[in-house]
């Protein structure tokens, strides 16, 4: 059977950048971490997602669990905290039940956000009744594409929403002009047309 060539693919923090002899019948790659780490890796386990990093991650977690980041309140670990954990889980642990819908579609988290210090001076503290929020929602966690939003602009943020021509989400761009976003909805649905035919009924 041929080799796959999978010099320049991804898995989760690691890239494959080159070939490495084989281990017995095992396949190996030549993979560099996002930490920056180069390590031979098991192909087997790395192209079914079990092999996520050099071992930075885990370590990561193990730091994280043995010291205290100080950011808690009546001994409770905080909002921003809390988010920051789940972040990382869903775009680095293959168990994460949210890991297909981030981590396995090579969403990650920038170097800088590694650190719980750097994420908090640059997110703030989170407002009431928000939640961090990617502006793109094919890009990463870094400072330039997250928020702190409402869920309403989060619905109206999500891969599945329906976009006008120039791009606005429906929901959004109903919202600035005074149109109810349910009737063009339904008027779309009803009549099987485009988002912006919908919209041109009530122009």
């Amino acid at each position: 059977m041929q080799k796959i060539n999978r010099i320049g693919q991804k898995f989760g923090r690691l890239e494959i950048i080159g070939e490495s002899p084989p281990k017995g019948r095992r396949t190996t790659w030549l993979c560099q971490c996002d930490c920056g780490v180069t390590k031979v890796i098991d192909g087997d386990p790395l192209a079914r997602g079990k092999i996520q990093s050099c071992g930075c991650f885990r370590r990561e977690q193990l730091a994280a669990r043995s010291t205290s980041h100080g950011d808690t309140i009546n001994r409770l670990d905080t909002k921003e905290y809390r988010c920051w954990c789940k972040m990382k889980e869903r775009c680095y642990n293959p168990n994460s039940a949210r890991y297909n819908s981030y981590g396995a579609r090579g969403i990650k988290v920038c170097q800088e956000w590694h650190s719980f210090a750097s994420f908090l001076k640059d997110m703030g503290r989170c407002p009431p009744n928000r939640s961090i929020d990617r502006i793109d929602v094919n890009g990463d966690y870094e400072p330039s594409n997250c928020r702190w939003a409402t869920q309403k602009e989060q619905s109206g943020n999500k891969q599945s929403s329906l976009k006008t021509s120039t791009g606005e989400c429906l929901r959004q761009y109903c919202d600035r002009v005074g149109l109810i976003y349910k009737r063009v909805h339904q008027r779309m649905k009803r009549n099987r047309l485009t988002v912006d035919e919908a919209i041109a009924l009530y122009l």
